[in-house]
C-alpha cells in the first residue's frame, strides 16, 4: 500500500465518526432507524478504516510478509480452495434462504417479507444459471 493510497482510509475514518457523531447527537428521537443505521454504518466504517492502517503500518515495518500474503493470494491451490468454499458457502445459504421463506410463512409475517426472500433466493439462483452458462462458454 504506498504513501498515496492512505488517502481513502482517512476519508473512511472522518465519515464514520461523522455518522457516529450524527447518529448519536445530531438525529432526535423520531428517527431512531435512521440514528441506528448511521451508528452502525459509522461503527463499520470505522473498523474498516482501522484495519486499513494496521495493516498499512505492518506492511511497512515488515515487507517479508507483504510479500508472502501476495504469493499466498495469488496461489493457484489456493484460489481453488477459495472457490470451493464460496460455492459450499452459496449451497448452504441457498438451503437457508429456503427455511427463512417457510419460516415466515408459518409466522405469518408480511407478504412483502415473504416474497422478499423467495426473490433473494431466485436471485441467487439466476445468478448461478448465469455464470454456469457464462464459464461453460469459456472453459
Amino acid at each position: 500500500m504506498n504513501n498515496n493510497k492512505l488517502w481513502l482510509p482517512v476519508l473512511l475514518l472522518l465519515c464514520s465518526c461523522f455518522l457516529i457523531f450524527s447518529g448519536l447527537f445530531l438525529i432526535d428521537d423520531r428517527m431512531k432507524n435512521v440514528s441506528g443505521l448511521c451508528i452502525g454504518i459509522g461503527g463499520s466504517l470505522f473498523s474498516f478504516a482501522v484495519i486499513w492502517f494496521l495493516q498499512y503500518f505492518l506492511y511497512k515495518k515488515n515487507p517479508g510478509i507483504k510479500k508472502q500474503k501476495e504469493i499466498e493470494q495469488k496461489d493457484e491451490r489456493n484460489i481453488l480452495i477459495t472457490e470451493k468454499a464460496k460455492a459450499k458457502a452459496f449451497q448452504a445459504l441457498i438451503v437457508l434462504l429456503i427455511c427463512v421463506s417457510f419460516l415466515t410463512i408459518l409466522l405469518k409475517a408480511s407478504l412483502w417479507v415473504t416474497l422478499g426472500t423467495v426473490c433473494i433466493y431466485l436471485t441467487g439462483i439466476v445468478f448461478q444459471m448465469v455464470y454456469t452458462a457464462k464459464y461453460g462458454k469459456e472453459i
